[in-house]
């Protein structure tokens, strides 16, 4: 037990310096396996990207004429894809490096000053080699590029040492300890005051790297024997040891054939899919099994080291150095030295280890096959000595690295690391031209450097230039492949529209990394945009098997399958998936948005009051989706929410889809105010497009047209067809023919065609429409026969043999006459309709609404009751509450007809018997008397034309004193009204007109 707690019979100050050295060593050790987990994750990092795209859905899609008119949506769609990072500045790293190196220096030279002279003058030369190579001349202190600082740091260094190693010999190591710390100390306030350059202690790091590359590299030679070694105590410490030559040469061949293996798997003369040990963490057993290997070697250094305890120290020190310079490497990304420690330690191991079985052979053969206990005497050889065996070691070391490659290109290794955080140093310094000078100089030192190429592509990509970008992105793929480097320079060639360019480069990358999920993930992304539909979903299903992609992979699959319009219902596809994450919501609504089915996704606003892009998409999506079910209050919340400036980004959107939800609901005019405010505020045209389609489906087309005028200006596609056809709906033929007669020119066929066919309806004669279609004969009798011209109309309808059609042209024609205030001959043409057989339930929906209205007028209350109660189908909101509020003013239920009045009112102004039956009831309260005023005024501002509105205004005009403003729109009503309607109107309102 004491040659395993080997400290416990030191002296207390000894035991002290023996447990700090450990702790840093432990943390050196611990912060070394966490970057080399992070696998260069500090330094470059995966960023995570949400892309959203605009696609366009139809909500629904409703007639007029001979024209299906579909009601547009913006949705988003939201794909998710990774992208290398810039490189990460570390300069925490540096500092961490440069305080390991420095701690182990004074340690190192601490030690030297208690050497005998021969070993004292040795270690100084190595102390002053390891000074020089800082270069403090770079540090220009006071403004001085030479080497006089160098030596002034040398003379008191080595002056100190001299003083100690000859003079001050009985000083003990703690007090030397601590005068050489404090000289380092006040060295390093000297150089933090008196330097010239920018962060002096970054460029001591750098140039520290090379002394800790070579400490590194005598470090892992020193270990290299160590865990064979460590077989000899397994098999002869115990009491009892039997046959232990076969034991050790058992387990050493075992641990030779896995180094064995692991090397020539290295060396690509195997391809064998086994486990092999990681050749770091064997380095780290090799140096914790030292540390008991160190006392076990005292024969060793006795006549050389004052005490144990020393050589302790000095192994502690040289671990420390060694594993922060190894840390240092992996979280800076400099692959160039990671790769060549890495083949160092396999060479050394199989170097050192092998010849360490000559050693124990030449020297103590006898003894083992005898199973004596030779690991109290292994480092007491007879034949063999150890110092052969150390040189013969580091020839076959050389001999595997020269077997591996030439001993230069390890030179070069350590050189273009060196660069590389000359580089680093220079890039943190946001100094972008010293810093791709000292890049550059590492790629002369080792093409094969992926950190130079890397942080060489992100400076450029900084400068705008796209082109060395790429070229430094593609030699890194070429020489030093990486998954980042392959994605980068995918996204350089997706920039440009290269597509075919991105997949290629993807297709390499794939080909180097199989089982890449971020590779995947975007090259599913590439096919899709490249239109290969099967190809990405393929590649988004390999991607989902990573974890570090699979819930990007599930956005993206969803976000194509609502891109292509796949008809697999989308709830049964996100049960699929099982994902709740936001983005696969979002992309889900998207899907069922497509193909009209609403699903039931939970959603509850966000408690911050900013909208992540996840957040957002999701956000529109639901509106979309759940247009039906939204209540006013949360659709409240969203407008208060998108209006915040830290969601300007997505105002416009939300605000578009709040709306979307209030018209259908019934809320037109809440509905189109909003929409109005984001078509002034942002100037596009599909939000006029918008507008005048709601208008031409609540049949205000005239005012439709001018809102189409404006889209096509704005190059809205279809606009231009829909400001002819509103036109046309409007009965202003004199506008509509020239733009039909412009729309016919156009190469687009279907519009041309389209276009022919109205210009063909509206100039041909009766005898000729009868020999057209149904279609075109329903069209005739729309747009062609005047209402006061009934023999036509009579001649036509007979020759439509489809009674839908048929029906239509009825019920158009009679809700013209209603639309002038002629019920009863309105109720004439909707009496043809009886007897009827009609398949098109939309229609059949329509003329049952029509007809209630009807009933309205004609005071029929017993049987809208009966249709109320055996149900009404769906659609037609506001005439349904409208059929409601009279039925609740004829029960004298006061309170909830004024309810729904007030509702009325204001939800939907292009609704003109709701407006008239508020205002109606309105009237009847005495003490607001601009309310009914203000019913009329709005309708009319939304309708300026209708009979029905103007006749109540004018008389609540002249009623109020308003008698300018009833006057103008008595005359207005003159001219729109024919002479015998205009005079019945004067002769049913004696009274009033009198006061007139």
């Amino acid at each position: 037990m004491n040659s395993l707690f080997f400290w416990r019979d030191w002296p207390q100050a000894d035991k002290r310096i023996f447990w700090l050295l450990t702790a840093v060593a432990i943390f050196v050790l611990g912060f070394f396996w966490y970057v080399y987990a992070q696998d260069t994750s500090l330094a470059f990092t995966w960023d995570q990207f949400q892309r959203l795209e605009t696609s366009q859905v139809s909500l629904r899609t409703f007639t007029r004429g001979l024209t299906n008119v579909e009601v547009p949506a913006d949705q988003f769609l939201l794909y998710e894809t990774f992208s290398g990072s810039s490189f990460h500045s570390l300069p925490w790293v540096f500092y961490l490096f440069l305080v390991c190196l420095v701690a182990g220096l004074v340690i190192f030279i601490t030690l030297f000053s208690t050497l005998k002279r021969f070993s004292f003058l040795m270690g100084m030369g190595l102390f002053i080699l390891v000074m020089v190579s800082l270069q403090l001349e770079s540090l220009e202190l006071f403004g001085q590029v030479n080497k006089i600082a160098t030596i002034i740091s040398l003379l008191i260094y080595g002056g100190t040492a001299f003083y100690f190693q000859s003079f001050r010999t009985h000083t003990t190591f703690n007090q030397r300890l601590i005068v050489f710390a404090l000289l380092t100390s006040a060295l390093g306030i000297l150089f933090l005051t008196a330097s010239r350059v920018t962060q002096p202690f970054l460029h001591l790091a750098a140039n520290g790297l090379i002394a800790g590359m070579v400490f590194t590299i005598i470090f892992i030679f020193m270990v290299a024997h160590e865990i064979v070694a460590s077989f000899i105590f397994i098999v002869t410490k115990n009491p009892k040891p039997s046959k232990s030559a076969w034991h050790y040469f058992i387990i050493s061949a075992i641990y030779f054939i896995h180094l064995l293996l692991s090397y020539l798997i290295k060396e690509g003369q195997l391809s064998w899919n086994i486990f092999t040990i990681n050749l770091f963490f064997l380095l780290t057993i090799s140096s914790v099994v030292a540390l008991w290997g160190v006392r076990s070697r005292e024969p060793l250094y006795t006549d050389t080291v004052a005490s144990s305890s020393f050589a302790i120290y000095f192994f502690l020190a040289l671990f420390i150095v060694a594993f922060a310079t190894l840390g240092f490497c992996f979280a800076t990304g400099s692959t160039t030295m990671t790769e060549g420690f890495n083949d160092l330690i396999i060479y050394s191991h199989l170097g050192y280890g092998l010849i360490f079985i000559v050693y124990v052979i030449a020297n103590f053969a006898p003894m083992l096959m005898g199973n004596l206990p030779v690991h109290k005497i292994l480092y007491k050889p007879s034949t063999m000595p150890f110092f052969t065996f150390r040189a013969m070691g580091l020839i076959a070391t050389y001999a595997f690295l020269s077997f591996a490659s030439n001993w230069g290109s390890y030179v070069n290794q350590a050189y273009a690391a060196y660069y590389n955080a000359y580089g680093d140093l220079y890039y943190m310094q946001a100094d972008a031209t010293t810093a791709e000078a000292f890049f550059k100089k590492s790629i002369f030192h080792r093409d094969q450097n992926l950190h130079a190429h890397y942080v060489l592509a992100t400076i450029y990509a900084a400068q705008l230039d796209p082109n060395k970008e790429r070229i430094q992105y593609a030699d890194a793929c070429e020489s030093s492949p990486s998954e980042m480097a392959f994605i980068n320079l995918s996204e350089a060639y997706g920039r440009n529209g290269n597509s075919l360019g991105t997949a290629t480069v993807l297709g390499e990358g794939l080909k180097k990394f199989k089982e890449s999920g971020v590779l995947q993930n975007a090259q599913g992304l590439a096919y899709a945009k490249l239109g290969s539909r099967d190809s990405a979903l393929f590649l988004f299903q390999q991607a989902r098997k990573s974890s570090v992609t699979k819930g990007a992979a599930e956005v993206n699959l969803l976000a194509i399958s609502a891109q292509f319009k796949m008809k697999v219902p989308a709830d049964s596809l996100l049960a699929w998936l099982g994902s709740d994450q936001e983005g696969a919501k979002s992309n889900a609504l998207a899907l069922a948005n497509g193909q009209h089915l609403p699903i039931d996704i939970k959603y509850n606003l966000p408690a911050d009051t900013f909208f992540t892009v996840k957040q957002a998409a999701l956000l529109n999506n639901y509106l979309i989706n759940q247009r039906k079910k939204a209540d006013t209050a949360f659709l409240s919340a969203i407008e208060k929410l998108a209006r915040k400036p830290a969601n300007e980004n997505f105002k416009e959107e939300l605000l578009i889809s709040t709306a979307h939800v209030y018209y259908e609901q019934g809320q037109v005019k809440k509905a189109s105010e909003l929409v109005r405010e984001i078509a002034y505020s942002s100037g596009s045209g599909k939000y006029f497009n918008l507008l005048g389609i709601w208008l031409l489906e609540q049949g205000n087309s005239a005012t439709a047209a001018r809102y189409f005028k404006v889209a096509n200006e704005k190059s809205i596609p279809l606009a231009a067809l829909h400001e002819a056809l509103a036109w046309t709906e409007a009965d202003s033929l004199n506008r509509a023919i020239p733009l039909w007669q412009e729309l016919a020119q156009l190469k687009d066929t279907v519009v041309a065609q389209q276009a022919a066919l109205y210009l063909r309806i509206i100039t041909n004669t009766t005898k000729e429409i009868l020999t057209q279609s149904d279609q075109e004969k329903y069209a005739f009798c729309k747009y062609r026969i005047s209402l006061n011209d009934s023999s036509t109309f009579n001649q036509v309808l007979p020759s439509i043999s489809t009674e839908n059609i048929r029906a239509r042209a009825i019920l158009d024609r009679s809700k013209k006459w209603f639309a002038l205030d002629e019920m009863i001959i309105a109720i004439d043409y909707l009496s043809l309709l009886k007897g009827m057989k009609l398949t098109d339930k939309n229609l059949a929906d329509d003329i049952l609404y029509f007809n209630l209205v009807l009933a309205a007028e004609k005071e029929n209350w017993e049987g809208i009751q009966k249709q109320l109660t055996s149900g009404l189908p769906e659609g037609h909101l506001n005439e349904k509450i409208y059929l409601e509020a009279l039925l609740a003013e004829q029960q004298n239920k006061t309170e909830e007809a004024k309810a729904k009045f007030d509702y009325l009112a204001t939800a939907n102004i292009q609704f003109e018997e709701a407006l008239l039956a508020s205002t109606r009831f309105f009237l009847k309260d005495s003490t607001d008397r601009l309310k009914p005023y203000s019913i009329l005024v709005n309708g009319l501002l939304a309708k300026p034309n209708s009979i029905k509105l103007l006749k109540a205004y004018v008389k609540e005009a002249a009623i109020l004193g308003f008698d300018e403003e009833s006057e103008q729109s008595l005359e207005k009503l003159k001219k729109l009204m024919s002479a015998r309607a205009f005079r019945r109107y004067v002769e049913e309102n004696p009274d009033f007109f009198s006061v007139e």
